[in-house]
């Protein structure tokens, strides 16, 4: 058995336990007949959710033509929109959002919808799109860039083939490639009393007069010209509510300059499970569907009503009637806003958030903060599988916000954890929040010391986590690095959890950084050049190997995951058929390799020569494809030194061997 083989034996000794490793989602080894399927280790982004995720409301519409606010600027925005299909935002607490909703409708988009922020740009398509709408698309991703120029100028074409508009918002104007430097326009607030001023106008007459007393008045002494847009709204409102006598103007004050956390600490007194468990996920899922919500809420409450339990008794269910969903809205301050459903036409939906626009992370930092207890259940929620597939971002927003916002002696404990874990889906929701940590919340330091210290001496699955979160963070950006890195997990581990991780990373790399591929081709080259090892030593030969195969078409790859061959052979046929050469040559690859060549042998035997001019992927184009890379003339006397080589290697496939070159010959001959 190989280093590269998994056992169970081996698994349990790597995890201390006598189960077989989890694996959430399909997964290829290493090697022959260990694990089959295909992965995708570090995608962060579910191609096939759904692109649209709202549309804008009639309300919300009318928000935009009576109550905004441009900022200085806006017109230059206009500008690049009007020019070009798509724009850029950036800037955190400026009202992007809300402005980028202005441009849309300013520029005749009468139907304003968001996409979902997990979509790449690279996959939105024109038959997804309505004709002539207008779109917001937050970058969720979590790599060095939030898209490429190349996904930047597809998408345009695809808005322009609807005539329709994007805007982009982004956190931070390092997610944005330089391509498309001349799209970005960097934020800054509107004036915040005049946005105040703005929602008071749209009152009647004498609750426009009062409530412009009160704000000109004390109430206006806690509003700061530069503040949040979201501030200044809640400053209108508690003016506006002055006015109508539902507050007193003392009031008023304390609840805009009150501390956050005084605020939440005061409005769950006397709370039940029930209305922490629909604030909680609020929090997380704000702005999403009121009955997925509603949902996740309702688990978040058995697991936590559960936990409670005496050894002995089992949970009882709650009564069918206990609470009305109004009652439990306005407990939590949330609502609820009736929108077009996003795939069904003629249907609608309820999304939900909180009144307050500054609410979610302020209460869920304040829980975690308050309540030791929940800690351990909060996070294998935010772990349930559905949930963590459905709303990615939403939980890795939800990590980061309370490793950010709460003291601790060791920040990164729940990551850690999480590291550990034998559960693939946990070791991925690791690496996402360590690259939205060191990327949105200024913590590359202890960041980077972690993942040091799970490269040198961590477990194997933390080893496995660092490669995975060093090719998200650095592969487009500082591929010599991914690749340092990757080395030294190898030769530090003979663990197959490891050596996957760093194959797929590798591979990840080389799709998502094009212009990088001949450096880690180049380096994957000398790994394998080393002569064969036992244990840890073995590790880089191994992998380097591995990705041969794929990039050489060795490794089916029916649904061109990761890099096509066919593309790596045309752009890097040198280093590729260095890796296939060595790869067909080794003792423990070259007979997988061979067997799989033997299976499009197979099909290509008994297709045409009509066939065969087709054009389309055939084995026999693959068959010829990857054989070229040993001998790029197939005929007999250019081409019998490799055979008789591989012969040799692999004296019991010496005929499979011939013949498999004798079909090769024969549709070479044909496309020639």
């Amino acid at each position: 058995m190989t280093a590269l083989e998994v056992e169970t034996s081996t698994v349990a000794a790597e995890t201390g336990e006598s189960k077989k490793n989890e694996v959430n989602g399909p997964m290829s080894g290493l090697q022959a007949n260990d694990i089959h399927g295909d992965v995708t280790m570090v995608d962060a982004r579910p191609t096939k959710a759904d692109l649209v995720t709202l549309w804008l409301n009639a309300d919300e519409i009318a928000d935009l033509k009576e109550q905004f606010v441009p900022n200085t600027q806006f017109d230059r925005a206009c500008t690049i929109l009007r020019d070009s299909p798509v724009v850029v935002l950036c800037g955190i607490g400026t009202g992007r959002t809300f402005t980028g909703r202005k441009l849309l409708l300013h520029h005749g988009h009468s139907q304003i919808a968001h996409l979902n922020g997990s979509r790449g740009l690279g996959s939105v398509e024109a038959q997804e799109l309505r004709n002539g709408a207008g779109y917001l698309w937050r970058a969720g991703e979590t790599g060095a860039t939030a898209f490429t120029g190349s996904h930047l100028e597809q998408v345009a074409h695809v808005m322009r083939s609807v005539d329709s508009r994007l805007v982009i918002i982004v956190d931070h104007e390092s997610y944005v490639p330089r391509e498309a430097g001349y799209r970005i326009v960097r934020m800054s607030p509107p004036n915040a009393a005049t946005i105040a001023l703005a929602v008071i106008r749209r009152r009647d007459e004498d609750v426009q007069v009062t409530a412009r007393e009160v704000l000109n008045g004390e109430l206006g002494i806690g509003l700061n010209e530069d503040d949040p847009p979201d501030k200044a709204v809640r400053a209108a409102e508690l003016a506006i509510a002055v006015a109508n006598k539902e507050l007193t103007t003392a009031a008023a004050i304390e609840l805009l300059t009150e501390n956050i956390d005084q605020t939440i600490a005061t409005t769950y007194q006397d709370w039940s499970v029930l209305e922490f468990s629909m604030m909680l996920a609020v929090a997380v899922l704000e702005n999403q569907p009121y009955d997925e919500v509603a949902e996740y809420a309702s688990e978040l409450d058995e697991l936590i009503r559960t936990a409670e339990l005496p050894p002995d008794e089992e949970l009882s269910p709650r009564e069918v009637f206990a609470k009305s969903k109004q009652a439990v809205l306005r407990d939590v301050g949330a609502k609820t806003v009736v929108r077009e459903h996003p795939r069904h036409p003629g249907l609608q939906e309820e999304t939900i958030r909180f009144v307050r626009q500054d609410w979610a992370e302020a209460a869920l930092c304040h829980v975690w903060r308050e309540y030791l207890s929940v800690h351990r259940i909060l996070l294998s929620w935010l772990c349930v599988p559905a949930l963590l597939d459905r709303f990615p971002s939403a939980c890795i927003n939800a990590l980061c916000w309370i490793i950010a916002k709460t003291p601790a002696h060791e920040p990164l404990r729940m990551i850690d954890q999480l590291a550990a874990s034998r559960s693939h889906a946990k070791r991925k929701l690791a690496s996402w929040t360590l690259v939205r940590l060191a990327k949105d919340h200024d913590l590359q330091p202890v960041v980077d010391q972690t993942l040091t210290e799970w490269v040198d001496t961590g477990s194997p699955t933390r080893k496995a986590t660092a490669a995975m979160t060093y090719a998200l963070r650095y592969s487009k950006t500082d591929p010599s690095l991914v690749l340092d890195r990757l080395h030294a997990i190898l030769v530090k581990t003979d663990s197959v959890v490891a050596r996957m991780s760093v194959y797929h990373s590798l591979l990840f790399t080389l799709e998502e950084a094009p212009p990088h591929r001949s450096t880690v081709l180049s380096e994957l080259c000398a790994w394998s050049e080393t002569a064969r090892r036992t244990g840890a030593d073995d590790g880089p030969r191994q992998v380097a190997l591995k990705v041969g195969m794929w990039v050489s078409g060795l490794t089916p790859n029916a649904n061109n995951i990761y890099v096509e061959a066919a593309e790596m052979i045309t752009e890097h046929s040198t280093e590729v058929a260095v890796l296939a050469e060595r790869a067909l040559l080794d003792r423990d690859f070259g007979p997988v390799a061979l067997d799989h060549l033997f299976k499009l042998a197979g099909v290509a035997y008994y297709s045409t020569a009509e066939q065969a001019e087709q054009g389309t992927e055939s084995a026999g184009v693959e068959l010829v494809r990857s054989l070229t890379l040993l001998a790029p003339d197939l005929r007999w006397w250019a081409s019998w030194r490799k055979v008789v080589a591989l012969c040799r290697r692999h004296p019991t496939r010496r005929k499979p061997i011939r013949w498999i070159f004798k079909v090769a010959r024969r549709h070479q001959r044909w496309s020639a």
